[in-house]
This record gives C-alpha cells, structure tokens and sequence, in this order.
C-alpha cells in the first residue's frame, strides 16, 4: 500500500468514527442493594423538603425507626369482680418489630361492702403479674396504673387489665386502657 492510499484509508476511518455520536444505554438489570452510601451523598442532600409525598412510608424503615403506635379503649360499663385474677379489659396492637408498650389503665374501684379488697395489674397475656394496685374499705377508689410490656418481635400485643377480689364485693367501671408502642428505650 502507497503512503497515498495509508493516507487515504485513515482519513476514511477517521471520518467513519465522527459519522454518528457515542450513545449509551441504560442499563435495566441493576441488582444495587447498598450501592449508595453516607459518603456518596452531600449533607443536607437529602431533606424531608426533597423526598416526595408519601414515597417513604414506615414499611421502608429499619425496625428501630418504626414509628410509635398507639390502641386504646373506654368502658363506663361495671365489671363484677371474683376471687380469682380475671382479665377485665383488654386491648391489642401489632407491633412493628421489637420494643416496648407502656400501658396505662385508670378506673374506679366500687367496694360496696366494709373490708372489700381488689387487686389489679397490668399484663401482656393472661398471667398476672405483680400486684400494682391494692385497695381496701368501702365507697369508690380510683386507681391508675402504668408498666412497660418488653416486645421481643414484630407481631400482635394483647394488653390486658386483670383484677381479683380478696375479700367483700367489688366492681371496677368507668375503665380506661391505652397501650402506646415505641421502638426502642434508652
């Protein structure tokens, strides 16, 4: 080949390859768990301001991000109490993974007859556990009662108020149960 027809050639190269411009395409098969992480993304880059309604919802969060939940129940409606430790009100949650529920229930405890005696507690099944309310003598007393249920796991939480009776009569009404979820303790 002549230095003319080499010289002839490369120009013909050369105007092939500026013919058409370089395009990429996307790729569509990404398997990208973690790609980006805190040092790939400014400070500030992304805020609430930036994220679009409703795109991260509580199910897109770690399990010790959930958001706190609340269940809670009223009853004005007398309940006769016996002598053995009986489940009187109750309330359930699911909870979204493992924490604890504070429970608080407050009522009124009616002795109607002199020496009447209640105990009550707070429980997360049907136990019952120490005794945290305890009261004697006659007429209404109003008790109010708080616990921490640990949760081990994602799951239903059933929250119930047990009571017994030890001596005399009584009935607990105007009863209030709320059990609020919160992911972690410090």
């Amino acid at each position: 080949m002549t230095a003319r027809h080499r010289i002839a050639f490369a120009a013909a190269v050369a105007l092939a390859g500026l013919g058409s411009p370089a395009v990429a395409q996307t790729a569509t098969d990404l398997a990208c768990k973690g790609c980006v992480g805190k040092r790939d993304i400014g400070k500030n880059a992304v805020t609430g301001a930036k994220i679009r309604k409703n795109t991260v919802r509580a199910k897109h969060l770690h399990r010790s991000a959930k958001p706190a939940g609340v269940a809670s129940a009223s009853s004005l409606t007398p309940v006769p109490l016996t002598g053995t430790y009986e489940t009187v009100f109750s309330v359930s949650l699911t909870a979204p993974g493992p924490g604890t529920v504070v429970a608080t229930a407050s009522f009124n405890a009616h002795h109607i007859n002199p020496g009447s005696v209640h105990g009550c507690t707070i429980v997360d099944g049907t136990t019952a556990g120490l005794n945290t309310s305890l009261n004697e003598g006659t007429g209404y007393v109003t008790a109010s009662l708080t616990r921490p249920l640990p949760v081990a796991a994602a799951g239903p939480v059933a929250v119930n108020l047990m009571c017994t009776e030890a001596g005399g009569n009584v009935e607990i009404d105007n009863i209030n149960l709320i059990a609020l979820f919160v992911p972690a303790s410090y």
